[in-house]
């Protein structure tokens, strides 16, 4: 995980009934903020267990009135500030140092945190291709980062 600061995954059963969670934390974001970030992460996470395995998820809303009154409660009785969405801009872009630049007119730079070119995979891709016709080159990677080579 490199945008978000976690997830959590619900299993249902054929009517929709939470058979089981499973919460991820992204490891790489959160070593970069303060302690609290990472226990209030974990609780928002932990709102989406509650309500799966209480059976009160928001149909199509993942943060819906019944996440929202749950994050109220806890803020108010923990004085947490668990929120929707993160606000860690700066550690998100710390963590993208793979780089890819266009030799193209456009000159544009993509960066990731994962090793993974720009490629026809992209949404906008195509429109790159059209308009700028220039090819992604790999110019910065993490230090002493050797590169996997696949064997054939």
């Amino acid at each position: 995980m490199t945008r978000s600061t976690g997830v959590c995954y619900h299993s249902l059963n054929k009517s929709g009934d939470c058979i089981g969670c499973r919460i991820r934390l992204s490891k790489k974001i959160l070593e970069l903020r303060r302690r609290k970030d990472m226990v209030e992460s974990l609780l928002h996470e932990m709102i989406h267990v509650l309500l799966c395995s209480t059976n009160n998820m928001d149909p199509g809303d993942d943060h819906g009135p019944n996440f929202r009154l749950t994050m109220e409660v806890f803020n108010n009785s923990f004085g947490t500030n668990i929120t929707i969405s993160h606000t860690f801009y700066e550690e998100v872009e710390a963590i993208k140092r793979h780089w890819w630049e266009c030799d193209g007119p456009c000159q544009n730079v993509v960066k990731r945190a994962t090793n993974r070119a720009p490629s026809s995979k992209e949404r906008w891709f195509r429109e790159h291709e059209q308009t700028c016709g220039g090819s992604f080159i790999k110019t910065s990677e993490p230090e002493g980062r050797a590169r996997k080579r696949r064997r054939t």
